[in-house]
């Protein structure tokens, strides 16, 4: 059997209050499926379906690449999206790490994938170096003007500090309503 599965870091409560408040001001409900609440996260590595057995051992993967590594925080600030704003595909938060954690984490971890040869095992690599950010929603349709200039003016909004002290391995089974996360195993960083 096949779970499809991620990493991710969890934000506060706050930051998702914010978040969630800002994209009902936006307005924009045509076009945009936008992501619910409880599943806003910052991903940090998506390992796409993969067999039981080999989750056994992106678990022992995972524990080896955050043993060392402290907590540490995140900003998550302004509004962009793929492949830029005025033609969005996919619209997001950024995530600023001045540590620099998430992408050691996302290394660390692409590194044990590639020396254990989970990749030829259905673990997914990807080709493009890493970007945390913070999903908000995929553009299905078109936005016009007024949405795409309401995106605009949050380019550089602060939406708040959220201190990381565990990431999370996600299973994810997607519905006609929109994923369903659950949580299989959290990591815990160093205090």
């Amino acid at each position: 059997m096949k779970t499809r599965t991620f990493l991710a870091a969890e934000i506060s409560e706050e930051v998702r209050r914010r978040l969630l408040d800002t994209i009902r001001n936006f307005g924009i409900d045509k076009g945009v499926k936008w992501v619910r609440g409880e599943n806003m996260h910052v991903t940090i590595y998506f390992f796409g379906n993969v067999e039981n057995e080999i989750l056994r051992v992106l678990r022992e993967v995972i524990a080896k690449s955050v043993e060392t590594l402290n907590g540490f925080e995140i900003d998550i600030r302004g509004i962009g999206a793929f492949p830029n704003l005025n033609r969005p595909r996919v619209i997001w938060a950024g995530v600023m790490d001045s540590t620099e954690t998430l992408k050691v984490i996302y290394n660390e971890v692409y590194k044990r994938i590639i020396k254990r040869k989970l990749n030829k095992s259905g673990v997914q690599v990807e080709s493009r170096e890493y970007k945390p950010h913070l999903t908000l929603g995929r553009v299905k349709g078109v936005i016009d003007a007024s949405g795409i200039e309401k995106l605009s003016q949050c380019i550089d909004y602060n939406f708040g500090r959220c201190y990381i002290d565990k990431v999370v391995l996600f299973s994810s089974e997607l519905h006609r309503d929109g994923p369903i996360y659950t949580p299989l195993q959290e990591f815990k960083l160093k205090s």
